[in-house]
């Protein structure tokens, strides 16, 4: 480079800006890369156009674009020198070894502009990192197909080394092997959030432990905690701070309503995917239902209470339980259980475990089960508590002969109760016994 005149090096450099002006290359960008890759001082501009143009046009059915080429090999500058036929080997190679695993050119495409050095991979040692990970942990349930999965989330683990990676993972799990944490609980984790194949023991480690001691007052232990980061991986590399951030923002918005930081630690742990929600999602799924059936005498303090004894209650949309709140209103008024609309719907928030229960199933265990056990004679067990949809499954299928007719009367609520009835029971008719008329509602005045 020293034989190149400083006017020559101005000229490729100013030259080849000018050449993707049009793709926001600026100058400072490409002096940056310039400096990683000197070479590109003494590279002629038609050089640099000629790889990336010509690259773009063999993917650009795959969705690569110049622009995004372009932020690629800024953070990769050999790439700009980088001939596209070899890249276009590379990457078409790595996609037929794992086609069968579900890799397409689309989804690699889309992993290399995350991880840019992926475009200069061979596929021979993708290949080698990818299957050389997977024979390590083969036995614990770790598949070719899941772990491309996982790389697709997590680019850069095509060029991690194995070696690297089954140091982490067994290093970790060694940690808490005695406190319920296996490989293969810890694999299947990983494959759901890829970060954990390649984040350090001792990172992990400490942020369960600062969990655990941090909460250790409220009821927590390491084996819960471990618990709830094997249903919610990405509690295992959440820090204390961004957790505890969270936890308190929560309690602060209901505190006054009766919610301790106790009750909300420890409906998360056994709702981990609270850990993961903004307090302003969580806020407003409460505040929203509220707000709908306030002047039915519904409170915030009331709402709350549910929400401890079945803590996806934070987490569901507010229309979901609205229609939950709606059905048993409509279930209790017509089993007698409830003689006005302000006493079924106190008797509905009271009952948080039923309010997760999907609308199907609320009017089976309520309404539908209830009126066939008054129709007919009924085998043992049919009408006891759990499995309430198999139960009823089994017992159209059991007796194919028979018809039942289901009486109700409307009430005011704004999801349609009679429809949702109707096209359940059409559903199940069909699903049990291939036919339509099963059922009939009567809809009483």
């Amino acid at each position: 480079m020293l034989t190149k005149t400083a006017e020559g090096i101005e000229k490729n450099v100013k030259g080849t800006v000018e050449k993707f002006k049009e793709n926001n290359l600026t100058l400072n960008d490409y002096i940056k890369a310039c400096v990683k890759q000197p070479c590109l001082f003494y590279k002629s501009p038609d050089n640099a156009e000629n790889n990336i143009t010509n690259l773009v046009k063999k993917f650009k059915n795959n969705g690569l674009t110049v622009d995004a080429y372009l932020k690629v090999c800024l953070k990769y500058p050999s790439l700009f020198n980088s001939s596209p036929e070899t890249i276009e080997k590379n990457i078409n190679g790595t996609v037929d070894i794992f086609s069968q695993d579900g890799l397409t050119t689309d989804k690699y495409i889309k992993a290399a502009c995350k991880a840019a050095s992926l475009f200069a991979t061979p596929s021979k040692t993708i290949e080698k990192n990818v299957k050389g990970l997977v024979n390590k942990f083969k036995d614990n349930g770790l598949t070719t197909d899941k772990y491309i999965k996982a790389c697709i989330k997590n680019p850069t683990l095509f060029y991690q080394s194995p070696d690297t990676i089954e140091k982490n993972v067994k290093g970790f799990v060694q940690k808490f092997e005695n406190k319920g944490l296996t490989l293969d609980k810890y694999v299947q984790s990983a494959v759901k959030a890829p970060a954990l194949f390649c984040m350090l023991p001792e990172t992990l480690e400490n942020n369960i432990n600062n969990f655990v001691n941090e909460y250790k007052n409220c009821g927590v232990s390491t084996e819960k905690y471990i618990n709830s980061c094997i249903k919610y991986p990405f509690l295992f590399y959440y820090s204390i701070n961004h957790i505890k951030q969270k936890i308190n923002a929560v309690v602060e918005k209901f505190r006054d309503n009766g919610l301790t930081t106790a009750d909300y630690v420890n409906c998360s742990l056994k709702q981990p995917c609270l850990f993961g929600l903004s307090v302003e999602k969580i806020e407003n799924n409460v505040k929203d239902l509220v707000s709908r059936y306030s002047d039915k005498g519904l409170t915030l303090n009331d709402y709350i209470n549910s929400c401890k004894t079945a803590p996806s209650l934070f987490q569901n949309r507010p229309d979901t339980i609205a229609e939950h709140i709606d059905i048993l209103k409509f279930t209790f008024l017509n089993s007698g259980k409830s003689k006005n609309d302000e006493d079924a719907i106190k008797k509905a928030i009271s009952n948080g475990i039923e309010l997760s229960y999907s609308s199907k199933l609320l009017l089976i265990k309520n309404l539908i089960i209830p009126q066939i056990a008054k129709q007919n004679t009924t085998p043992q067990g049919f009408t006891r508590t759990g499995h309430w949809e198999e139960k009823l499954e089994k017992y159209l299928k059991d007796n194919p002969e028979k018809t039942y007719e289901i009486n109700v009367k409307e009430c005011d609520t704004k999801t349609d109760c009679v429809k949702v009835l109707n096209d359940y029971l059409k559903e199940l008719s069909q699903k049990t016994l291939g036919k339509d008329n099963v059922f009939k509602v009567n809809v009483q005045e």
